[in-house]
């Protein structure tokens, strides 16, 4: 959704030129503005909002991806420091059974 309304934008930055851009965000208050300004103006405040999403979710991607490799790090210590107790413990294990 968010790529199509990118293409959207950039697909409509083209048709208007720059006057018409800034006049359209000078007059987009105003009730009587052209049609395609309106749209132009709508389009650049489309484009903000879009621009804003993608950097607040690289942010969060980021972040994910750094928990990932840290993560991964992690979890395969805790592997195998709980591997290595497996026997200890299994003799434990046996001895309270043999003492019941």
């Amino acid at each position: 959704m968010k790529t199509a309304v990118i293409l959207l934008v950039l697909a409509a930055a083209p048709l208007a030129s720059f006057a018409e851009i800034r006049f359209a965000t000078d007059e987009a208050g105003q009730a009587g503005a052209n049609p395609v300004r309106k749209v132009v103006s709508l389009l650049q405040k489309m484009a903000k909002t879009v621009e804003k999403e993608a950097e607040e979710e690289q942010e969060l991607f980021d972040k994910f991806n750094c928990w990932c490799k840290t993560g991964g790090a992690e979890l395969q210590q805790s592997i195998s420091s709980n591997t290595a107790k497996v026997p200890s413990l299994r003799q434990t294990s046996r001895k309270l059974r043999v003492r019941l």
